[in-house]
């Protein structure tokens, strides 16, 4: 037997590999002739945009300790940022309400935050 330590994804983990689906699926756009299903699956998923580079999302990390970390971006953004310690958990949002709005707001830390929101309100409102 063979054991090996516990491994945790991060969030930066996370986004980054999101990010590389992203970018592999927009390969598929393209495809004509002779699809298979997995090439049929990925060419719907990216014409659907569930979601993008730009998608908001909100990683935390240690949630209930002293030391907790929550911070809100866009998933490319998410891919650089450094929580710390595990264990960390990363929510993609859907289409925010005023008050988580004004709760996520506490945790950004650039300028466009409403111009952010607000992009990606009107993006998952014509879901």
């Amino acid at each position: 037997d063979i054991y090996e330590p516990p491994r945790y994804m991060s969030v930066s983990q996370a986004c980054s590999q999101m990010i590389d689906i992203i970018r592999e699926a927009g390969k598929y756009e393209s495809i004509d002739g002779d699809e298979n299903q997995t090439e049929l699956d990925i060419k719907k998923l990216v014409e659907s945009k569930v979601i993008t580079e730009d998608t908001l999302a909100v990683g935390l990390a240690r949630v209930g300790r002293g030391d907790q970390a929550l911070r809100v971006d866009t998933v490319t953004n998410l891919s650089d940022c450094d929580l710390g310690e595990p264990l960390h958990s990363l929510v993609i949002a859907g289409k925010l309400h005023p008050l988580e709005v004004d709760f996520l707001r506490l945790f950004y830390n650039g300028d466009n935050f409403d111009n952010l929101v607000n992009q990606h309100n009107d993006f998952y409102s014509k879901k």
